[in-house]
């Protein structure tokens, strides 16, 4: 498993298109950087980006490891 606290960079567009419930949303664009956060995601790891405070899960193939964490989980 990929560390909580690991710096990551986003090798896919993660977005959910809209439903009855709510509008599309874009999670991460190609190119963002973010953080792992945990890894209790159906996908994989809990992540979220720098630019926006939510978490959601993403798999260790949509995104690279930037900088591994020091002593994380």
């Amino acid at each position: 498993m990929i560390p909580i606290g690991t710096r990551i960079q986003f090798t896919k567009q993660l977005e959910c298109g809209p439903t009855e419930d709510h509008p599309a949303f874009l999670y991460a664009s190609i190119g963002e950087t973010g953080v792992v956060v945990g890894h209790d995601a159906s996908e994989g790891y809990e992540v979220k980006t720098d630019s926006w405070p939510l978490r959601f899960g993403a798999s260790d193939d949509e995104f690279v490891v930037v900088e591994a964490a020091k002593g994380g989980e």
